[in-house]
């Protein structure tokens, strides 16, 4: 059974939808059954600074090292604060390497979502609706794009008022990051 679902984003309709899956997140839904699987599948993982998130997704992902697909990973306002996000970087790359991800880590960080960058991607992950909402209007999403419900440190239920509470934050959000991922990987990957 199909779902069809478009979400209104500016003059453009931005179809998202699960391959075969009914819900990641409550607000994303299937909205085609069939798709032809390219040879090489790119997914492209979009945070706000690709300080964090993204850069959490893409390690990961590439950890479990899944034949024929190739991950990146981006910010939909990276540049913009670059400097800022040097020391979650650090910390982020500190936290993977706790987890025995320090080959996967990305050399380098905020990169800026281009839209070279999405007509290169078959899928493109944004880690939370703010994030989607921040990609520019003109740009072309990929047709199999979705969203996830990651809340960055500095968003509305996690604001850290200790560096014990950025700590506790980071972990969490490692947690759901991995988690998200796993999920996608069974759903859409692996079969």
């Amino acid at each position: 059974m199909q779902v069809f679902r478009k979400f209104q984003k500016g003059a453009h309709i931005v179809p998202l939808f699960c391959y075969n899956m009914t819900m990641i997140k409550p607000s994303v839904k299937v909205i085609e059954d069939k798709i032809l699987k390219p040879e090489i599948l790119h997914i492209l993982f979009i945070c706000r600074g690709n300080a964090c998130r993204s850069i959490i997704a893409e390690a990961y992902l590439k950890s479990l090292n899944i034949k024929n697909i190739t991950i990146k990973s981006v910010g939909s306002v990276a540049t913009i604060g670059k400097s800022r996000n040097k020391i979650r970087y650090q910390r982020i790359s500190r936290l993977l390497k706790r987890h025995n991800l320090q080959q996967y880590i990305k050399t380098d960080f905020a990169e800026q979502l281009t839209q070279e960058l999405l007509d290169q991607s078959d899928i493109a992950i944004c880690v939370n609706r703010k994030v989607f909402n921040n990609i520019p209007q003109s740009f072309i999403l990929p047709k199999e794009t979705y969203y996830w419900d990651i809340t960055d440190i500095g968003e509305v239920g996690r604001i850290p008022s200790t560096s014990k509470e950025v700590s506790t934050f980071e972990d969490q959000i490692f947690s759901e990051v991995i988690q998200e991922v796993d999920k996608f990987v069974a759903e859409r990957i692996a079969r």
